[in-house]
């Protein structure tokens, strides 16, 4: 999973590693990145035995096959991509980077894990070989194995406790039974973080919107949600706004989710809130995007979606008291206490203010 794309940011081994024929100390892996999809075919033509190309390549097209959750793969796009992973792995099998581009490929197939897990031999400390088993063990409801593999991802250090605190508090502020759609890294990890290590919300559904590739996560959001997903805007895709429509579950959204992608009515909306790799969660990062900007006036009372205003509220809340302005500080608590009186978490909700 990756913030805006389906892709997680990867941290690939050795960055100044390239194949034969490339020095080493020219070549790495931030130059692969920035070249175009011809580009890249160009280098491959030449050196096929180039897993840095191959990876970067691959990533291109899936980004763009990828553009956005409603967004249905094309045939032609899907057979270009297999095509690409059946060439990594066929031409540097012995790689991280063909091994990651086959499990890649298979939607998370139980059947292709030895190929992630020899990409995890190759590189070990690879952050996206930890979140790709994550998601891995989430989709195909192994719960023993999920603990485990969330728990070497929680030591790895990569989710702070900004992020675990944003985490918190989500989870805390979400209705009984409620369905949360996620849509990257730093919205789903420190959540299930949260739930399945430190046992709190467990009640909320998960959904990432990246895994419902996986015929078995499919299967089990139909049965948790009372919705047909298959039927919804393809196969590979959950239609938000069907979603909604068809179960019970009090559905909210991951706040990585911009408001374009979600085609509903204006009270399931967000306010524009995201997070990526490099947009800190800290109070000045936060302060500096949208300190400026939040209309706390316009949040409605009773909106099915104010409930995901509240994490950012009292990140704006705390960051008001320590440098200001007091006034701003104000109106955002009044808001917070608003918000809580439609939540079953009140109580821990209005403790959050206490000095």
């Amino acid at each position: 999973m990756r913030n805006k794309k389906i892709i997680l940011t990867f941290v690939f081994p050795l960055l100044a590693m390239v194949c034969a024929g490339q020095n080493s100390s020219r070549v790495t892996q931030e130059d692969y990145q920035s070249m175009s999809t011809s580009q890249l075919q160009s280098v491959l033509e030449s050196q096929p035995k180039n897993d840095l190309a191959w990876y970067s390549l691959y990533m291109n097209l899936r980004e763009d096959a990828w553009d956005g959750p409603t967004k249905e793969v094309s045939s032609g796009e899907a057979r270009t991509l297999n095509e690409v992973a059946t060439s990594a792995y066929t031409n540097v099998p012995n790689s991280y980077a063909g091994n990651l581009l086959y499990y890649l490929e298979s939607d998370y197939d139980p059947e292709a894990l030895p190929a992630l897990k020899e990409a995890q031999r190759i590189s070990p400390l690879s952050t996206e070989v930890r979140e790709l088993m994550v998601a891995h063990y989430l989709a195909n409801a192994d719960d023993q194995e999920l603990g485990t593999h969330l728990s070497i991802l929680h030591q790895s250090g990569k989710y702070g406790s900004d992020l675990l605190t944003y985490a918190r508090d989500v989870l805390m502020m979400l209705p009984e039974n409620a369905a949360l759609v996620t849509n990257g890294s730093d919205d789903t990890y420190p959540i299930l973080i949260t739930q399945h290590l430190f046992g709190l919300r467990k009640d909320v559904l998960v959904i990432p919107l990246d895994l419902c590739v996986n015929e078995d996560f499919r299967a089990k959001i139909s049965a948790n949600t009372g919705v047909d997903v298959d039927k919804l805007s393809g196969k590979r895709r959950v239609s938000a706004e069907q979603l909604i429509k068809s179960t019970n579950r009090s559905v909210h959204f991951g706040l990585t989710l911009p408001n374009e992608w979600l085609t509903v009515d204006h009270d399931y909306q967000l306010a524009g809130f995201s997070i990526t790799k490099n947009d800190p969660i800290g109070y000045d990062g936060l302060a500096q995007k949208f300190l400026s900007t939040i209309d706390v006036g316009a949040i409605p009372e009773n909106s099915k979606v104010s409930v995901n205003y509240l994490p950012f509220l009292f990140y704006m809340h705390e960051y008001c008291e320590r440098v200001g302005p007091l006034d701003r500080q104000a109106d955002i608590e009044s808001k917070i206490r608003a918000i809580a009186e439609h939540l079953p978490a009140k109580e821990d909700v209005l403790q959050r203010l206490e000095p």
